[in-house]
């Protein structure tokens, strides 16, 4: 964990942001859920793609969770769908951290509770709860968030999220870690940097940033699925689709192939175009034929 966070403050942290939401309205818990879909647009601002997943489940067991560097989910009392597959890991560097109430009630394990598991994964720090904080007493994660983006430490930014201190919350990770410390810096050449620099040359028009993205995407299909996301989060829904569509039809990385056609029908799935949906997944699913790929096709099909 020590030795992940020293060397991800060298070289960057880069990857995709990944929240679990569960579309939820009751106003008694609907708090979380703002949080998490607060990230989401903190994360864009901010120059980080994400994806955000607004079903009630969580990410299902397969999904193609690469270049994880954040994660933030809720609510379940065990890890499962793909962060309890045995060969997912983190990218190296990673802060991880799903909302339960007994997150952290037992950390040295791999399989119980989730502070615990989601070090196993590979994330190099992780917030927890080790007895019932109440949700408004939890960790406010939107806070917590932004200020790791701004370039605090993982302490200071725990620290920053936290209501009541001397309460329920355990922080498990280096305090001095800086992820994001050098993020006004970018010198990196991969696409997730190049995302970011696009992000900020737009001045947060995002009908420039699209346009923007869709250009570097004659070079680097990821940068349609980048679009997409864009896309989706300014409500430009036809825009969106299109996007996802030439990721997934450009893509040779079948993993980014599998993200991105399940980015088209998730975004459908939202929009209540439940028969097109279905009708797009028994159209194209041939092109994934590996059982975890048919399970989480099976998954959305059903919804």
């Amino acid at each position: 964990m020590i030795d992940d966070a020293i060397a991800s403050e060298k070289r960057g942290l880069w990857g995709w942001t990944y929240v679990d939401a569960r579309g939820i309205r009751d106003p008694a818990y609907k708090l979380a859920d703002d949080w998490l879909f607060h990230i989401a647009d903190q994360s864009l601002a901010y120059g980080r793609p994400v994806i955000l997943d607004q079903l009630e489940a969580l990410f299902p067991s397969g999904y193609p969770m690469t270049n994880a560097i954040l994660y933030f989910g809720w609510y379940s009392d065990q890890p499962a769908g793909v962060l309890a597959d045995p060969g997912f890991r983190f990218s190296p560097g990673a802060i991880a951290v799903h909302l339960h109430s007994f997150s952290a009630a037992s950390v040295r394990t791999s399989e119980r509770n989730w502070a615990g598991p989601l070090i196993h994964h590979a994330a190099t720090a992780t917030l927890g709860n080790v007895y019932e904080p109440y949700l408004a007493f939890t960790p406010t994660l939107d806070v917590f968030h932004d200020r790791l983006l701004r370039g605090m430490t993982f302490a200071e930014s725990a620290y920053a999220s936290l209501l009541p201190i001397s309460w329920m919350t355990t922080c498990i990770g280096d305090p001095l870690y800086r992820p994001f410390g050098k993020s006004d810096q970018i010198t990196e050449t991969n696409p997730f940097a190049k995302f970011k620099e696009l992000s900020q040359r737009s001045g947060g028009n995002p009908d420039q940033l699209i346009k923007d993205l869709l250009e570097q995407a004659k070079t680097n299909p990821l940068f349609f699925e980048f679009a997409g996301v864009v896309a989706e989060n300014a409500n430009r829904t036809e825009v969106a689709l299109s996007s996802f569509t030439q990721a997934r039809q450009s893509t040779h990385n079948h993993t980014d192939k599998l993200r991105a056609f399940i980015d088209e029908i998730a975004l459908l799935l939202k929009l209540d175009r439940k028969q097109e949906m279905v009708s797009l997944i028994e159209k194209e699913e041939s092109e994934f034929p590996e059982p975890s790929a048919h399970d989480i096709l099976k998954f959305y099909k059903f919804q």
